[in-house]
């Protein structure tokens, strides 16, 4: 694809490319009822409260329309509801006690029912992405608080509707061309994640409109024959963004920018300049000073930021520049689409595209001002705005990402505008003129099919509760013994996906519970994978459904299907049996509820429901001191042996290395035996036991598969003298009866071996 080798944005279309004038308002109008539908569907296909810091939002706002006033941070009620959302400034949070004046949100306490394990801010973990429980209380029709949560909801939608009209007319004033404009507007409406915060109570959606207004008004200033008359409706919005949230004050940063700019270009005399920032300055102070003045009142500290870090916590230590490029990784996916309490992600595959088009966009860029070198900053004034603004927001985000955790994308909404601008600006640059409008085409229309599928086949999953299904409705295939836990509860069914798994991989793990009796106490269930050594290799903790569907809630002769994925750790040794062990427990004890088969038999602790086979993710390689080859009946091959030495100290411990292959699949789990013997074969020490110390029987041996295994053989009470290692196998439930060996042909060479004669010293 060439290059543009014109101006991709003449300051008039050709009659042929203009989009016409009668149909370009309605395309535009379809935008905004586009993202306004789109909204109206995350709002009841989100569940309330399950978006960053809703909850908080929400509380402030309810402070306000019960008429206690502005939160104060410190009281005994700050950290319960408001928490550090009671630092912020209030306009967001006045208008919305406005909208939802009158309604009853008493049932508040009642409603917010949280998640003590809920996954916040771990995308990649599997489960418990609700913040909050959720109950049938919640369905439509709705009421008292979960009406209220609702239409504020659609109150921030309409700030979100706002931003994308605004963003059009900004489109307009930077790019010259309506189909452009047009496809800018198209790609902030489609946004997901633009999309979810504007669905969400959230000040993002006032502050991101404001910013726009206040940038738009800017670039008008900027191209306008007497730019002073913009100095009063731009400086009543920089006094509504400071009183929206703190990150408005960037948008003073740029205004002063602005008017340095028009003096140094001689567009405003000294005077001019200095009665239209007093004014904007005047009118900016007046709205947002009192709150300032408060802030310094309460807590001596002008913006009420320290109140907010002591609330939040500040980083334990200053980040370097390689943390905080380490942190742009999750910046960028929070962009573009990371739903929930920052823990739902979209496919991988959506950030890498998006990435590439990004990429090609500031490649773009580059390429169009190389060609542009020679041209002077004036003729692109406006497309500089633009990037003056994203930049003092990434500062801004720095700064912020500096002084405590909070690196997430939805930060950057204020200049989400002036980003697509430039999105678009770069991507134009590898069009010809002609094609540029339908080679950008299939971005936004990429967003919006990618925002319409989101809440069905991203978001609803993850707060989805378990399927319910009747005793009989078990899988034949899954049903087990069954294993009662206290008085209420059974595991009926299990289901292991696959017999062997690899370290670093996951275990998927289907548990089948039936409801014996209701339960006024919410049980967290324990599902754990004991590897070598009895060492815990896999865990999870957490209510029923990944946190969906507390016990409380469960009905008589209900069977909850309750789906797991379980993460082994990477450095589980294997090869290793792994032992699944499941148990129920309260939450206040952390202790236990006791465990009995299927005849009422208490079950010891771990209680095991299933095993499979913890592979190793290549071959073994050893280096063997002493290699053999003596074959058992079975197909068990000794391939060899390590000793620390031949002769060793009585009262000591000798210590042997053993290593092992079979031939075939081995039917029975067998019992090793060393003994350490006389020449007469009187055992004067010995050490039988299955492979692995039990951690790997020979049931789940595979062909080929080497497995190195140790045997210590005390040498307390041995007296001085010569002795012999003997080896040999028996079936563990039968150890009078070792194996033979065999030769090559099948004929029995007895059933031990004489490894090597050890010499004991006193």
């Amino acid at each position: 694809m060439m290059l543009g080798t014109v101006s991709p944005f003449p300051a008039s279309d050709a009659p042929r490319r203009r989009f016409s004038e009668r149909w370009h308002p309605w395309l535009v109008a379809s935008v905004v009822v586009l993202f306004l539908a789109l909204g109206v569907v995350y709002n009841v296909t989100v569940p309330i409260f399950e978006a960053p810091d809703e909850i908080q939002h929400f509380y402030y706002i309810k402070h306000l329309a019960d008429g206690k006033g502005l939160p104060v941070q410190g009281s005994a009620e700050s950290r319960q509801s408001w928490a550090q959302e009671g630092s912020q400034p209030p306009l967001y949070y006045l208008l919305g006690a406005l909208v939802i004046r009158g309604m009853d949100t008493s049932d508040a306490g009642e409603i917010i029912w949280l998640n003590p394990q809920a996954n916040i801010g771990t995308p990649r973990y599997p489960g418990n992405k609700n913040r909050i429980i959720h109950t049938e209380r919640e369905d439509f029709p709705y009421e008292g608080t979960v009406q209220a949560v609702h239409v504020l909801r659609l109150y921030s939608l309409l700030w979100g509707c706002g931003t994308v009209v605004m963003t059009y007319f900004l489109a307009r004033e930077v790019l010259r061309r309506r189909d452009l404009a047009l496809l800018t507007t198209a790609c902030v409406a489609f946004t997901p994640q633009f999309i979810f915060i504007h669905s969400a109570v959230s000040n993002d959606s006032l502050i991101t409109f404001l910013s726009t207004l206040g940038v738009w008004l800017m670039t008008r200033m900027l191209g306008s024959e007497r730019p002073a008359r913009y100095a009063f409706p731009l400086g009543l919005t920089l006094g509504l963004a400071a009183l929206a949230k703190l990150s408005g004050l960037a948008l003073w940063g740029l205004a002063g920018l602005l008017l340095a700019y028009l003096l140094w270009r001689r567009r405003l005399s000294w005077p001019q300049a200095f009665l239209a920032g007093c004014l904007m300055a005047s009118l900016a102070l007046l709205i947002a000073g009192p709150w300032f003045v408060r802030n310094l009142t309460l807590y001596g500290d002008l913006t009420g930021l320290r109140p907010m870090l002591e609330i939040v916590g500040r980083r334990a230590d200053r980040p370097t520049l390689a943390d905080i490029w380490g942190e742009f990784r999750g910046l960028r996916i929070s962009f573009w689409g990371l739903f929930g309490w920052f823990n739902i992600l979209l496919p991988e595959a959506v950030y890498k595209v998006l990435d590439s088009i990004t990429l090609l966009a500031g490649l773009g860029l580059v390429f169009g001002a190389l060609r542009r070198r020679s041209a002077p900053l004036a003729r692109r004034p406006a497309a500089a705005l633009m990037g003056a603004w994203l930049t003092l927001m990434c500062i801004s985000l720095v700064r912020w990402t500096t002084i405590t955790m909070g690196t997430q994308g939805r930060l950057l909404f204020p200049a989400m505008a002036a980003f697509m601008i430039l999105l678009v600006m770069g991507l134009a640059q590898w069009w010809p003129e002609e094609w540029r409008f339908r080679g950008l085409l299939p971005l936004p229309a990429g967003l919006l099919a990618l925002s319409i599928l989101s809440p069905f086949l991203v978001i609803q999953p993850a707060y989805a509760r378990p399927p319910i299904l009747t005793v009989q409705e078990v899988p034949a295939a899954a049903r087990i013994d069954p294993l009662t836990f206290g008085e209420s509860i059974r595991l009926v069914g299990l289901e292991i996906s696959g017999a062997e798994v690899y370290p670093g991989e996951s275990v998927h793990v289907t548990l089948y519970w039936e409801c014996l009796a209701s339960m006024q106490e919410d049980y967290n269930i324990t599902v754990k994978l004991w590897g070598r050594g009895m060492q815990i290799v896999g865990a999870v903790d957490t209510y029923p459904g990944w946190g969906t569907y507390p016990t409380s809630l469960w009905l008589p002769g209900q069977v909850v299907k309750d789906r797991y994925e379980i993460a082994v750790d990477p450095q589980a040794l294997a090869p290793s049996l792994l032992r699944l062990d499941v148990g129920v427990y309260p939450l206040d004890t952390m202790e236990r509820l006791p465990a009995y088969d299927a005849a009422g038999r208490l079950l010891s602790l771990p209680t095991i429901a299933g095993v499979l086979r913890l592979a190793p993710k290549g071959p073994a390689s050893y280096t063997i001191p002493y290699p053999t080859r003596f074959r058992w009946e079975n197909g068990m091959v000794l391939d060899g042996y390590a000793l620390e030495g031949t002769t060793v100290r009585a009262g000591g411990i000798l210590q042997l290395q053993a290593f092992w292959h079979t031939e075939r699949a081995l039917e029975e789990e067998y019992t090793v035996f060393v003994h350490l013997v006389d020449t007469e074969g009187r055992i004067w020490s010995q050490h039988d036991k299955p492979p692995l110390d039990g951690d790997y029987p020979t049931l789940f041996w595979r062909p080929g598969e080497m497995v190195m295994d140790t045997f210590y053989l005390s040498l307390a009470g041995v007296p001085a003298g010569t002795y012999w290692l003997e080896v040999g196998l028996y079936p563990s439930d039968s150890a009078s009866h070792p194996l033979a060996l065999v030769d090559d042909d099948g004929a029995s060479l007895g059933n031990r071996i004489w490894l090597t004669p050890i010499r004991v010293q006193q």
